[in-house]
């Protein structure tokens, strides 16, 4: 049964919100989506590659015979280990660890953290953070060079990252690690998956679900939120995205839990986006986006791949510019400021972070000024 809370003054629940289907792949099974900027890795039997909504690879994935269900187990993007821009890498049943190129073509990438023989259980990246789960360790870098084993009295079986911080999963419960200030915290939830709402900013908030529950991380502390039988969840940036029964809800600071529009096969697979959209799909995938008739296909296509590679880390929702760029509503509300700082008194983005000219002069014209 779903728990709604319920409006102080009409002492109803609040309407669904309008979400609607932007692409189909009905043909496509994935095990793993992952995107970076405008582009989409489906990690499957096949490997599938989206720019936008059109695929542009599609090649069989190397898998011995017989192939199992299930061919990988994690997926991330993360810095890239030469210095150059985002990779999108996963880890197979097999316990290895891969770069997926665009074209398709795989990589090994055990060795650049010092792996031989060991099984890898998983990957997750963020901000600058990344982190490779092994049998009985863990692996974390900050910068891409320098690798830190922390071994593992138990063994845990589920891994999230955020900018500065590591969650680990077992038996007992999810432990939390905050790297920066080089303390642990513990949370006895049995069964627990553990993500990271807005995962790349300063304030990035830890989920946790199990079978009991989902619980939001406020103030240091875990908040229940009030929705029960959750089939699955999928963090989309700064969304939660939750599936009950047969219907998509959304998880939010200020309305609570609340359904959508979308209806689902229920039990199916859900992955979550940056840009807060969401996949859906066992068989074929989904894109479903919060009210898609609000979409801007000229900021997708221009700026929101600029946006993921050069103002993210800074302009997301709480990161730490305080100002909120992920959405073409938001560039229309500092149109102005944007067109000031970034092509005229070239302000923006700071010191330290490159916008070369082509970057620039597609942010011109999408703002329709001179770059």
């Amino acid at each position: 049964m779903l728990v709604l809370p319920l409006l102080s003054c009409a002492g109803h629940a609040p309407p669904p919100l309008a979400a609607g289907p932007i692409a189909t792949l009905a043909d496509t099974r994935a095990d793993q989506v992952v995107s970076q900027g405008d582009i989409t890795y489906a990690l499957g039997h096949d490997l599938t590659i989206l720019r936008g909504d059109v695929v542009i690879t599609r090649v069989p994935a190397d898998c011995p015979a017989p192939c199992p269900a299930t061919l990988w187990t994690s997926a991330a993007s993360i810095p890239a280990l030469d210095g150059d821009g985002q990779w999108i890498v996963a880890t197979r049943f097999d316990g290895t660890l891969w770069r997926v190129r665009i074209d398709g073509t795989l990589e090994p990438i055990g060795a650049r953290f010092g792996l031989a023989d060991e099984a890898v259980r998983a990957v997750a990246g963020a901000g600058t953070t990344i982190a490779v789960l092994l049998d009985r360790a863990v692996l974390v870098t900050t910068d891409g060079i320098h690798v830190t084993r922390y071994v593992l009295a138990t063994p845990r079986d589920r891994l999230a990252v955020a900018r500065d911080r590591v969650a680990l999963a077992g038996a007992r419960g999810v432990e939390v690690w905050d790297l920066a200030a080089n303390q642990r915290s513990t949370f006895a939830v049995a069964g627990a998956r553990p993500g990271f709402l807005d995962a790349d900013a300063k304030g990035a908030r830890l989920v946790v679900v199990s079978p009991r529950g989902v619980w939001l991380e406020r103030a240091g502390e875990l908040q229940p939120l009030a929705v029960a039988n959750v089939g699955a969840i999928a963090i989309a940036g700064a969304k939660l995205w939750l599936e009950v029964g047969k219907r998509l809800y959304l998880a939010g600071e200020q309305r609570g839990v609340v359904g959508t529009t979308v209806a689902t096969a229920a039990g199916e697979p859900m992955f979550g986006t940056p840009n807060g959209d969401v996949w859906v799909g066992a068989s074929g995938l989904r894109r479903y986006s919060l009210d898609a008739r609000g979409r801007d296909p000229a900021w997708d296509a221009r700026v929101q791949p600029i946006f993921a590679r050069v103002c993210a880390h800074c302009h997301l929702p709480g990161g730490d510019a305080g100002v909120d760029l992920s959405t073409p509503a938001s560039w229309a509300g500092e149109h102005d400021e944007l067109v000031r700082r970034v092509l005229v008194t070239r302000t923006m983005p700071p010191a330290g972070t490159v916008l070369d000219g082509a970057d620039r002069s597609a942010l011109a014209a999408y703002l329709h000024a001179p770059p």
